[in-house]
């Protein structure tokens, strides 16, 4: 018996599970923290690729960072086996940010949106401590009557 790691379809937070390694098989391991059950592959990878989502291998919530955070676990443990994987990831995650970018007119149409932000954010300040003052008015107007 040899540990696996894996990251749970559930939860989506990395698990260690004690089942037997095979190059060939894989297991069926039930999450402890959500629940939910999992099915790894070889050497810990996610055995089946749709997991409900429409990226391939992916749980809907993991990062380029954390992608690059597993790669650089490959170079860590020597272990590259799944690293053609993750590149895969890596490479889709960074194409989908890249689409992104020019829905919303590139870089410029990305400094636009975060100078409305800023702004609207300044007005939303703004508006909260106007409504903060007439609350505290509110009451002494009652007070009068």
């Amino acid at each position: 018996m040899s540990d696996r790691v894996y990251r749970c379809r559930g939860c989506g937070e990395k698990q260690v599970a004690d089942v037997p390694v095979s190059r060939y098989t894989a297991a069926f391991v039930e999450c402890p923290k959500c629940g939910t059950e999992n099915r790894i592959g070889p050497y810990g990878q996610p055995s089946h690729p749709f997991n409900g989502s429409d990226i391939p291998g992916d749980a809907g919530h993991r990062t380029l960072c954390e992608v690059l955070g597993d790669m650089r676990e490959c170079l860590k443990t020597h272990n590259f086996s799944y690293l053609p994987g993750l590149i895969e990831e890596g490479q889709y995650r960074a194409n989908r940010m890249e689409n992104a970018i020019e829905l919303v007119g590139g870089w410029e149409g990305v400094q636009q949106q975060e100078k409305r932000r800023i702004k609207l954010k300044k007005e939303i300040t703004e508006l909260e401590t106007k409504r903060d003052k007439l609350k505290e008015e509110l009451p002494e107007e009652d007070e009068k009557k």
